[in-house]
């Protein structure tokens, strides 16, 4: 694939300068890049084009890059949708330059926790200006999510990734004759063929949103069967958080496309409320911290399958994975807590390496995210995570937790390097980014792989 070949350092069209990766999905990843003609900083868009890619899978990618590329410039003035700067075709295979945010919706949940209500409402009201614009120009964006949402620095909410928006006039474009976008947030019509237009769009605005109050999406399942399932059959429960926004949210989540309210008519609805605004201005700080024992009870308000159900636990920025088997004799909220707290102390029935997971999940939770560090008692707790998964790797036998362990392992490592170093970027990478996303990694690997087994 072109993207195993990149490197940071590669010069694209003799102007952009990759430096890291910032994200990546299913068709390509972004990278922070140094524009050198102008000496400022940029993402950069590179789209996988797999080798082995047919001619006509080839022409389709570079079709959808372009179209890409031309809907979002078609929109570049809006002030709540990203900016896009150059387009450059290069080697055969498209990079997409565009303004540098910080930060998306998704791993702002994941880090702080739901937002306020008020907050929200700031998100919605962003993301509605900019969907309206683009429904009135034609633009359908067809993926939705909290990944596709960033922040500015000013605290601006800001939509991006016009990937697989459809202009009306557009040649419809589907990969390998698939469904494009996220499964738990595509409106359940699109999975019978029926495409909604701008209608879509606002129920997969409706997903995200709940997720921002809630810090869980409403149809998420451990398998894409179950997703499937939640998002044609399920109700998404009125969010306890709401504060006022349940009635939008419920609108913007029915089944029927045709009774969701406009982008327009959203807007009214939340101006109607006249809820208080945010302090200091940006969404950004309006986070609300979510305890290990308060999320639990919020979680079970989702409908989940009979099988079990995963539940995250976020606390001081680590992630705590619990998956409690459904009773009708006793609630979630009685049961949760308990689950997550017996698996991982005493690890039973948990596969070999596993049996203290809660363990080092507290103390990656005693490591700081950020700012003036006390070397000696966190270089303690860092050497205490290695000497811990070390001897968990040493005794795992299943691939994948042996993968996760190794992850880990490499995070605490890089941040005890640069913590030794003096080197605040490099610490901060690994404790606020790559360590949530590698315990997430080995939460499942430790949970649900044991599922049924």
């Amino acid at each position: 694939m072109v993207a195993a070949q990149t490197q940071p350092g590669r010069l694209i069209s003799g102007r952009y300068r990759l430096e890291s990766v910032l994200g990546g999905g299913g068709f390509g990843r972004v990278w922070k890049a140094h524009d050198e003609s102008l000496d400022v900083d940029v993402a950069v868009k590179e789209v996988w084009l797999p080798s082995a890619a047919s001619d006509e899978e080839h022409a389709q990618r570079l079709r959808r890059a372009e179209r890409e590329a031309r809907n979002a410039a078609r929109l570049r003035s809006h002030p709540h949708i990203v900016t896009l700067h150059d387009v450059v075709i290069e080697d055969q295979a498209p990079w997409i330059v565009m303004e540098l945010v910080d930060g998306t919706l998704a791993e702002r949940i994941l880090q702080n926790g739901p937002l306020e209500a008020r907050a929200v409402a700031l998100v919605a009201k962003g993301l509605l200006e900019a969907l309206g614009t683009a429904h009135a120009s034609g633009i359908v964006h067809r993926d939705v999510k909290p990944a596709n949402v960033m922040f500015g620095g000013d605290g601006r909410v800001l939509l991006t990734d016009f990937g697989i928006a459809v202009k009306q006039g557009d040649t419809a474009l589907t990969m390998s004759g698939g469904l494009m976008g996220s499964l738990e947030y595509i409106a359940p019509e699109r999975f019978n063929g029926v495409d909604s237009g701008g209608a879509g769009d606002l129920y997969s605005l409706g997903v995200t949103l709940y997720q921002a109050l809630e810090g869980v999406s409403p149809f998420h399942r451990d398998t894409p069967t179950e997703t499937l399932t939640a998002v044609l059959l399920g109700e998404a429960p009125v969010p306890r958080e709401a504060g006022g926004l349940g009635t939008l949210i419920t609108r913007l989540l029915d089944k029927d496309p045709a009774r969701r309210p406009t982008a327009a008519e959203a807007l009214a609805m939340i101006d109607a409320l006249e809820l208080p605004r945010v302090p200091n201005g940006p969404v950004a700080a309006a986070g609300r911290p979510v305890s290990a024992v308060s999320s639990p009870t919020r979680t079970e308000n989702v409908p989940s399958p009979p099988q079990g159900n995963r539940k995250l636990l976020i606390a001081g920025g680590a992630v705590v994975a619990a998956v409690t088997q459904a009773d009708s004799s006793s609630s979630a909220a009685d049961s949760t807590a308990p689950a997550a707290k017996e698996s991982g102390a005493k690890g039973q029935g948990m596969p070999p390496g596993c049996e203290n997971l809660t363990e080092v999940m507290e103390k990656w939770n005693q490591v700081p995210l950020s700012g003036t560090v006390p070397l000696p008692p966190t270089e303690h707790v860092l050497t205490e995570i290695l000497d811990l998964q070390k001897a968990n790797l040493a005794k795992a036998v299943r691939p994948a937790v042996k993968t996760a362990l190794q992850n880990d392992i490499d995070i605490a490592e890089r941040a005890l390097k640069a913590l030794r170093a003096d080197d605040p970027e490099i610490y901060r990478q690994a404790v606020a980014k790559d360590k949530l996303k590698h315990l997430t990694e080995l939460s499942d690997a430790c949970f649900f792989n044991n599922l049924g087994s």
